[in-house]
C-alpha cells in the first residue's frame, strides 16, 4: 500500500514546531576578503569589512580584538576618519554611515547619506578632508535598472554636494576609484573598460585617456605624493601614469610580469615602491624608478584580490580567494595568516560544486570536516569558530591558471570519518580531458602522539572513473570496520584492514548493468544499501550477497541519489532520495511505508536521534522522522534568493537538551551557495546586542568580580605618546656586509681585524627628521635614499623617518633624534680609536 503525502505543497498542515521558532544565523563562513582592508595608524589592528559587521584583528596575534556594529545592511568598505583617526567609519549598500571609537567599539554617530531617488545601492566609499575642517564621503553608486555606477559627492553630514560626470563598470567596484594628492590638492582617478579618468577636485578640472584597443583596465591606485596613477589591465600589465590632470598625453611606464589580469595595485606609503597581484598567486614588488628591479613572494594559497600597506611600511596585506588575509613582513615572509573559514576555489573545467566532500562531523575534535583550498580539507570547529588545522590530501602544489588554457587542479571529492574517530578517508579526482582520470582512495589513522591524521593506505583507481560515494560502516573497533565505495564503472567495492594494519578490496559487486550511486549502511551495519538507478538494492556487507531489490511502480523512474538508513526506533526503515521525491520502505515487509513528492536536492540524517533533514530546489528545509508521514518541521526560504544549500549535516551537542525538540540531542549545520556556514538556532537563545539597549558597549566584559569593580573602563595618561614612525628602508641592516663576508673564500680572507670595522659601521642604524630634504645627503649612501621602504634589495643601511606630530609630541621627536645622533657619534668614535693595545692583553 502506497501513501502519498503533499507535505511540500499542502500550506496548511500542522507542524509541531513552525520555523516562527527558529531563525537562520551564521555561525562560520562568509567573506572578508570583499572589500580592502584598512590599518590602524599604528598597524597593530587590521580593519576588515564582515557583512554588516566591521572586524578588528590583531596584526601580531591575528586574533579577533572586537567588532563594530549597528549597520541593517552589509558594508562597502571601512575608513579612518581623516581628522579624527581615532573613528572607524562604515557605510552600508543602502547609505547609512556609521563611526565608533576605534579604541573601545562605543557608537559614536549615524549618518544617513541622502542619496538619489534612482539609486539602487552604494558599491565604495571614501572620506577625504573638507574645508570646514571635517570630512567629506565620496560613494559610487548604482542606477536602478543599470550596469553603470557613478560618484557622487556627500558632506559629513549627509547632505549632497556634487557629482562626477563619469560612470564605471560595476564589475570592478572595489578597486575602479582611487584618490590621491599632489602639489596642488587632490584628485581623484577612475576606470571604466578601457578608459582612465582623472579629475582635480580642488579645480574641477577632468581629463580622460584611452588605453590600446582590447585592453581593460582592471584595477588603479594613486601615488600617495604626486601627479601619478598606476592600472593594472587585463594582460597582466601595470601601467605607470604621470601628469594626468594637466597633461593631455602623459608619459606612460610599462611594468610587465603577470600572465594573468592584475587583480589590484597599491603604492607604498612613501610612493617609492608598489604591489601588485593576480591570480598567480604570487605578490610582487616593484621599484617605481626601475621597471626590471622587481621582488616576489610566490606560491600564495590562492589568488589575491586586494593588497593594501600599513602606515609604517612594516605589513602588506594580501587578501586571497580563499578567504584569508596573509600579513607579509619587509623581508617577504608570510608572519601572520587571518582566516577563520577557509573557502573552496572553484576549479577550473572541473563539473564539481563549491565543497564537492561535503559537510561530515569529526567525533574525536568535535568538529565539521569539510572542503578547504584546493587538495586541502579543514576542521572547524563550530564552538570556538575557527578553524583547528588543515590537512593536506593531495600533497601538489596549487597550479595558477595561464592565459587562454584552463589549468585543472587536483580536487578531494569525498571524505568519510569512522564512528571511534581513528580513520578518515578521502578521495581525491581529476579529469583533464586529455590524460587518463587519475583517482586516489586514501585512509589515515589518528597519531595520538602528533595529534594528526597520518597516511595509512593509498589506493590508485579504486575505481575505473569517478568515484561517487564514501562511506564507513558503524563500529566501535577495527574488527568489524569496512568501508564501501560507488564508482562510474557501475561496481561498488567494499574495503577492509588486512591483518588489521592497511586497507585492500575484500569484495565487489554490480546489479544488472544499472549505473551506481550511493551507498550507506544500516545504524547496525548489518545491512548494506546500494542504489542502482531507481531501484535500491540491499546487501549482506560480510559476505557481499544479495539480498533483495526494491523498486518503485513506474519502471523508469529518477535514480535514487541518497540513501539513508533509520535510528533508534526506525532502524527498520529506510528513505531513498530522489529529484521527484522521498520513499520510505520497509526492510521488513520490504514495502513502501509513505512517498513523497518533492523536488529533493540534499538529504541527511542524524545519527543521535530519529530525525533526517530535507532540503529541497525551492529552499524549504523539511525535518520528519522516517516513522511518521507529517513533518515535525518545516522552514521556508531558508537562504536568499538566488542562492542554494550545498551540503548539511547534524553534529552532536555538547550538552544536549531536554525539550524534546528535534534539535535536542543535535545541531543542524548547512552551508549555502555563498560559502556562508549556517544553523538554525531557537529565537529565544539568541542574544543580540543592539536589542538589549547595549549598541554602544564592546562584545567583551570582564569578569564580575569584586575586584573588577575597580577596575577603570578607561584610563588616560598625561605621558607624551611616542612619535610614529615610517620605515623607508624595510631592509636588514649590514645584510650585504655580511653576505659578502660569507661569500668570499676563507683562504682570501684578511685578518678579523680588519673586517669587525666595517661590519659593526653597517650595523649603525640612522635616523632622520620628516622635516629634513630627503634628497640630501646628509652622509647618507645614495642606494639608501633610492631604495626606501625596500624589504629585499638591503642595502647597508636602515633608515627610519619620523611623521610630524603635534608639537609637544615633535618636541620629544627631536630630543630623541638628537639622543639618537649623540649615541651614533659616540659609537663612530669608538670605531676609529685604535685598538692595538689590546693585542698585548692577549699574547
Amino acid at each position: 500500500m502506497v501513501v502519498s503525502l503533499h507535505m511540500a505543497q499542502d500550506k496548511n498542515v500542522n507542524l509541531s514546531q513552525t520555523d516562527d521558532k527558529y531563525v537562520v544565523q551564521r555561525i562560520g563562513g562568509g567573506s572578508i576578503v570583499d572589500r580592502r582592508p584598512v590599518f590602524s595608524p599604528d598597524g597593530t589592528i587590521l580593519f576588515v569589512v564582515y557583512g554588516q559587521i566591521i572586524r578588528a584583528y590583531s596584526t601580531r596575534t591575528g586574533q579577533l580584538v572586537r567588532d563594530y556594529k549597528g549597520l541593517s545592511q552589509p558594508a562597502v568598505g571601512v575608513q579612518l576618519h581623516p581628522t579624527r583617526p581615532e573613528l572607524v567609519v562604515a557605510v552600508s549598500e543602502s547609505g547609512e554611515m556609521m563611526a565608533w571609537r576605534e579604541d573601545s567599539g562605543i557608537h559614536m554617530l549615524t549618518v544617513k547619506l541622502s542619496v538619489a531617488a534612482q539609486c539602487d545601492h552604494l558599491f565604495s566609499f571614501n572620506l577625504l578632508p573638507s574645508e570646514d575642517g571635517d570630512c567629506d564621503i565620496f560613494v559610487t553608486w548604482q542606477k536602478k535598472n543599470s550596469r553603470q555606477a557613478n560618484l557622487s559627492v556627500f558632506s559629513s553630514k549627509g547632505k549632497h554636494k556634487t557629482d562626477f560626470n563619469f560612470s564605471i563598470d560595476i564589475g570592478t567596484h572595489s578597486v575602479a576609484f582611487a584618490f590621491g594628492c599632489h602639489s596642488n590638492g587632490k584628485y581623484v582617478a577612475a576606470i571604466c573598460k578601457d578608459r582612465l579618468y582623472s579629475t582635480d577636485l580642488a579645480r574641477n578640472k577632468g581629463n580622460w585617456f584611452r588605453v590600446s584597443k582590447g585592453t581593460v583596465l582592471t584595477c588603479v591606485a594613486c601615488h600617495p605624493t604626486e601627479c601619478c596613477v598606476a592600472t593594472g589591465d587585463a594582460r597582466g600589465r601595470v601601467l605607470i601614469w604621470r601628469d594626468i590632470i594637466d597633461n593631455p598625453a602623459p608619459p606612460q611606464a610599462v611594468y610587465h610580469w603577470h600572465t594573468l589580469p592584475v587583480a589590484d595595485v597599491v603604492f607604498s606609503q612613501s610612493g617609492s615602491f608598489f604591489f601588485s597581484g593576480g591570480g598567480e598567486c604570487v605578490l610582487v614588488k616593484w621599484r617605481l624608478d626601475n621597471p626590471h628591479d622587481k621582488s616576489f613572494l610566490p606560491r600564495l594559497s590562492a589568488p589575491i584580490c586586494h593588497l593594501n600597506t600599513s602606515k609604517d611600511n612594516l605589513i602588506v596585506s594580501a587578501s586571497t580567494q580563499d578567504n584569508a588575509i596573509q600579513l607579509i613582513d619587509p623581508q617577504r615572509q608570510i608572519f601572520k595568516r587571518i582566516q577563520y573559514f577557509s573557502w573552496g576555489v572553484q576549479s577550473a573545467g572541473h563539473d564539481l560544486p563549491l565543497f564537492p566532500a561535503g559537510l561530515n562531523f569529526d567525533r574525536r575534535t568535535h568538529s565539521l570536516v569539510l572542503n578547504s583550498r584546493t587538495g586541502h580539507i579543514q576542521f572547524y570547529s563550530p564552538r570556538t569558530h575557527s578553524i583547528l588545522y588543515n590537512l593536506d590530501i593531495t600533497v601538489q602544489n596549487y597550479i595558477t591558471q595561464e592565459r587562454n588554457v584552463e589549468i585543472i587542479n587536483t580536487e578531494v571529492i569525498c571524505v568519510a570519518l569512522s564512528n571511534c574517530g581513528k580513520w578518515l578517508s578521502t578521495v581525491e579526482y581529476i579529469d583533464n580531458g586529455e590524460m587518463t582520470v587519475q583517482v586516489s582512495l586514501k585512509f589515515y589513522t589518528f597519531n595520538h602522539t602528533t595529534q594528526r591524521h597520518s597516511l595509512n593506505t593509498s589506493i590508485n583507481l579504486p575505481h575505473d572513473g569517478r568515484v561517487y560515494a564514501l562511506r564507513f560502516r558503524p563500529a566501535e573497533n577495527d574488527d568489524m570496520l569496512m568501508a564501501v565505495t560507488t564508482g562510474a564503472d557501475k561496481k561498488f567495492r567494499i574495503w577492509g584492514l588486512a591483518s588489521g594494519k592497511h586497507w585492500h578490496c575484500i569484495s565487489m559487486g554490480h546489479y544488472r548493468d544499472l549505473s551506481v550511486r550511493d551507498a550507506a549502511f544500516s545504524s547496525d551495519g548489518s545491512v548494506l544499501g546500494i542504489s542502482f538507478d531507481s531501484t535500491l538494492t540491499l546487501w549482506n556487507p560480510d559476505s557481499c550477497d544479495f539480498q533483495c531489490s526494491l523498486s518503485p511502480a513506474t519502471p523508469k523512474g529518477p535514480p535514487i541519489m541518497s540513501i539513508q538508513f533509520g535510528s533508534r526506533d526506525c532502524c527498520h526503515l529506510v528513505v531513498a532520495g530522489s529529484s521527484e521525491g522521498l520513499t520510505v520502505w520497509s526492510i521488513l515487509t520490504l514495502s513502501i511505508v509513505w512517498t513523497v513528492p518533492l523536488e529533493l536536492t540534499i538529504l541527511c540524517k542524524d545519527p543521535f536521534s530519529k530525525y533526517m533533514a530535507a532540503f529541497t530546489k525551492d529552499n524549504t528545509l523539511y525535518v520528519f522522522s522516517p516513522k511518521e508521514s507529517k513533518p515535525v518541521f518545516r522552514h521556508q526560504d531558508i537562504c536568499p534568493s538566488g542562492t542554494r544549500i550545498l551540503c548539511a549535516t547534524f553534529a552532536p551537542r555538547m550538552n544536549p537538551k531536554s525539550d524534546g525538540s528535534w534539535q535536542a540531542s543535535s545541531q543542524l549545520y548547512f552551508i549555502d551557495s555563498n560559502q556562508e556556514l549556517l544553523a538554525l538556532q531557537n529565537a529565544k537563545e539568541i542574544t543580540d546586542v543592539t536589542e538589549s539597549g547595549l549598541e554602544g558597549l564592546p562584545e567583551w566584559a570582564p569578569a564580575l568580580t569584586p575586584f573588577s569593580s575597580l577596575v577603570a573602563k578607561q584610563t588616560s595618561s598625561s605621558a607624551i605618546a611616542q612619535a610614529g614612525t615610517q620605515h623607508n628602508q624595510l631592509g636588514l641592516a649590514g645584510r650585504k656586509e655580511l653576505e659578502e663576508l660569507l661569500a668570499a673564500p676563507a683562504h682570501t680572507m684578511p685578518p678579523q681585524h680588519l673586517l669587525c670595522g666595517g661590519i659593526l659601521g653597517s650595523l649603525l642604524v640612522r635616523t632622520t627628521s620628516a622635516d629634513g630634504d630627503a634628497e640630501q645627503d646628509d652622509d647618507r649612501e645614495p642606494a639608501a635614499a633610492a631604495d626606501s621602504d625596500s624589504s629585499d634589495d638591503e642595502d647597508d643601511k636602515a633608515v627610519s623617518v619620523e611623521k610630524k606630530e603635534e608639537p609637544a609630541v615633535a618636541a620629544m621627536a627631536a630630543m630623541t633624534v638628537a639622543q639618537v645622533e649623540d649615541a651614533e657619534a659616540v659609537l663612530k668614535k669608538v670605531l676609529s680609536e685604535r685598538l692595538d693595545w689590546a693585542e698585548s692583553l692577549l699574547l
